[in-house]
């Protein structure tokens, strides 16, 4: 703290500092958007880019509280190395006296690593790199074969496949997966932050809310979700690449701007395609009413559901369990 103030660097320890509300370094806008993004990604379980992880957590869990515990377990995590990575930027600040540029900071933490941990201590730093690397390597190359051999090839294309032909078609697709990010990585170049923000943030920000609407709103269907995603790989690299290369757009707008103009731009379109198109089928409606009572806004399919008398069978089920619940508690007293 005190090498901050005196670098004169002393508003870095000011969370709340700001320098209008969409203009400057650091505007209210910004701020917004940087709490907006967590809560709509945590609302939507992390639908974005983390879900799977937070699935694979819950999932292997070995009851319901365990992994109602989990999720808990998940939020304090981030809570905590957040808090841990704020004090570890503000001292890579001071150690590089506040005068790191834009690709400096981006390799900020190898540097220090590489030429401040002791000798014992760069072998653990460099395997724990080769972890972070591997295990984020493996982790999408799996999903990203997932999707297009389940969700595409075996869904739509061929769903007469055998394991042995899925699990071949799988193996492909994980090589084109590889190539892709290969040639993804030759696109990025030098600008590596900016890199990230487009393809963590901006390439799936018409989706937050669709991942949300697809939990509180029976009417958002198959095709309003499928809307959003096409849409929005297609207006993203129009509102950040192609508009501003051809003066239509600044080529300096902010990038938490560019967030909410692709919400806007994206929910113009998703949402008449979901109006104009049919519900999904009742019958998985009313399935999937019943069986996670979501909030929001399904009351058409509720009153399908209790129209087919299945709440009130299912609410006899769990009295009549919280009943022998209480029973075995009093005979034990």
């Amino acid at each position: 703290v005190h090498d901050l103030h005196a670098l004169g660097l002393s508003e870095m320890l000011n969370p709340f500092r700001s320098t209008g509300f969409s203009g400057g370094e650091y505007p209210i806008l910004w701020l917004v958007t940087m709490i907006a993004i967590p809560f709509l990604g945590g609302f939507g379980m992390a639908t974005h880019f983390d879900w799977f992880v937070e699935a694979q957590r819950i999932q292997s869990a070995k009851n319901v509280r365990d992994a109602s515990y989990s999720i808990w377990w998940g939020a304090a995590a981030v809570i905590f190395r957040n808090a841990i990575w704020a004090i570890a930027i503000l001292a890579v600040v001071v150690m590089s006296q506040g005068k790191l540029s834009d690709r400096e900071a981006s390799l900020a933490w190898f540097k220090i690593g590489f030429e401040y941990f002791p000798v014992g201590m760069v072998g653990f730093f460099f395997a724990s790199i080769l972890a972070i690397h591997i295990s984020t390597i493996a982790g999408i190359l799996n999903l990203g074969s997932m999707y297009a051999t389940r969700d595409l090839y075996h869904h739509y294309i061929n769903p007469q496949a055998s394991e042995k032909r899925v699990v071949l078609i799988g193996r492909w697709m994980t090589v084109l997966v590889l190539l892709g990010s290969f040639f993804f990585g030759m696109m990025i170049g030098q600008d590596i932050v900016d890199w990230l923000f487009f393809a963590l943030w901006l390439m799936v920000a018409g989706t937050w809310l669709p991942n949300i609407l697809q939990v509180i709103w029976w009417r958002f269907n198959a095709w309003g979700y499928l809307a959003a995603w096409v849409a929005n790989l297609g207006i993203c690299w129009l509102v950040v690449w192609i508009l501003p290369a051809f003066g239509v757009l600044p080529d300096d707008m902010p990038q938490h701007i560019q967030f909410w103009i692709l919400i806007v731009l994206v929910a113009l379109i998703y949402i008449p395609i979901t109006l104009l198109t049919k519900p999904d089928d009742m019958d998985r409606l009313v399935k999937l009413y019943v069986q996670t009572r979501p909030i929001g806004f399904w009351r058409p399919v509720k009153e399908e559901a209790k129209r087919r008398g299945l709440l009130q069978a299912l609410d006899e089920i769990d009295l009549k369990a919280e009943i022998e619940t209480k029973g075995e508690t009093h005979g034990a007293i």
